[in-house]
């Protein structure tokens, strides 16, 4: 399922060009103290605008910290007055890098803060100084300086110059993620076996749902660490679901690659090895932790569904059988998957093809009807009257309505 843009947001600047005036006085000169105190002005008028991003809250700590030091330095205060500036330093520190890792923190059991800032490509060295500032004796000003500088530079180049100049932001993401098809195919194979060997321990089964779940959060995190996003945005578990469900409907996944499989294996059919008892764990799994995922499948199945090669009509019978099987696990549940939610989906992809391709997708109609005979009728009289005569693909949706995540 598409990921919808993300909604509007508020922000203080009035135009991409303020934000980038402002950058220009941060970034542009270092000896240049009355600029910076000017973008620091304006960084404070903002926050008491409205919440900023946080690589800006952190640019706001940061810039405050070294002007404080260079007042000190001008003024040649004497040893014990630069404590202030220190704690100043240390603060804008464990700020910045709580800010940076704690959104990545999202699995059943924590990850070491190193590994989450390595994911992101944040240097090792300020998540040990993060740690002694905050458990141990205060860091020299030497070393709060270099991280201070170190600090700016990587929100330099992975927020201001992503946000300013989008189509000139890195092509390798802040986090780079595993691949998704390696780890829906070590679920598959453990749970083969344990469904051949019961007496086989589920530690397997438990560890790759587990990984499924990290890569989930991950993608989340690496979504809403693109260009143009700041950590906190919706939208990230949207996409990492979609992905999931893309990956989840090829050849291989919820379909078996062998046709003959696919005609003797199904959500429908209990012969042989069932895909139902194979992929129905994951799948229950999922949907527990994330009440979208049932939307997204269903609208993935058929949207693919719709686009399979005509000669590969195993393909197509065993997605329908999905569909049905989704619509009746989860179709009573406020998850947007019931009857007329499926129904919406086909009949919106159904009103855009031609009139002997729409024969096929008759007996899903069928079932997804029930046992409601007078929209069955309805809906055939617009499949003949298609077959005829052009009808809008409106006056096929109009039957049912259209499900909230498609509006």
């Amino acid at each position: 399922m598409p990921v919808r843009p993300p909604l509007p947001r508020r922000v203080p600047w009035a135009s991409i060009s303020e934000l980038e005036e402002v950058c220009s006085w941060i970034f542009s000169d270092a000896a240049d103290e009355v600029s910076k105190r000017k973008a620091l002005a304006k960084l404070a008028a903002w926050r008491v605008a409205t919440v900023l991003p946080h690589s800006i809250e952190s640019t706001w700590l940061i810039l405050g910290a070294v002007l404080l030091d260079h007042s000190a330095v001008r003024r040649e205060v004497n040893g014990s007055s630069f404590l202030g500036v220190r704690q100043a330093y240390a603060l804008a520190i464990v700020r910045t890098v709580n800010g940076l890792v704690d959104p990545l923190q999202k699995s059943l059991y924590a990850k070491p803060l190193s590994y989450l800032a390595g994911r992101i490509g944040l240097p090792q060295w300020l998540v040990e100084l993060r740690h002694a500032t905050t458990h141990e004796a205060l860091p020299s000003l030497e070393l709060l300086r270099e991280a201070a500088t170190q600090s700016m530079s990587w929100i330099f180049q992975n927020y201001w110059i992503p946000t300013l100049h989008p189509g000139e932001a890195l092509q390798t993401p802040l986090l780079e993620l595993a691949l998704l098809a390696p780890l829906l195919q070590e679920y598959k194979s453990s749970k083969k076996a344990l469904i051949k060997d019961a007496t086989l321990k589920k530690t397997q089964i438990t560890a790759a749902l587990r990984q499924l779940e990290r890569w989930i959060d991950e993608a989340s995190a690496a979504w809403r660490l693109g260009p143009g996003r700041n950590a906190h945005q919706d939208g990230g578990s949207s996409w990492a679901i979609d992905q999931l469900c893309t990956e989840l409907v090829k050849k291989g996944g919820i379909v078996p690659k062998s046709k003959k499989k696919r005609l003797q294996e199904g959500p429908s059919n209990e012969s042989s090895l069932s895909y139902l008892e194979l992929w129905g764990q994951l799948l229950l799994h999922v949907q527990i932790k994330h009440h979208k995922f049932a939307s997204y499948l269903l609208d993935r199945i058929i949207s693919t569904l719709t686009n399979a090669p005509e000669e590969d009509p195993s393909f197509h019978e065993c997605l329908s059988n999905w569909v049905i099987w989704v619509v009746e696990k989860w179709g009573h549940k406020d998850v947007d998957c019931t009857r007329e939610d499926a129904l919406s989906l086909l009949l919106f992809e159904v009103g855009r093809i031609d009139s002997f391709e729409m024969l096929k997708y008759r007996p899903m109609i069928h079932s997804l009807c029930g046992s409601d005979s007078d929209l069955e009728q309805q809906i055939e009289t617009l499949l003949q009257t298609r077959s005829n005569t052009d009808v809008e693909v409106s006056d096929f949706v109009g039957l049912c309505p259209t499900p909230p995540y498609l509006v």
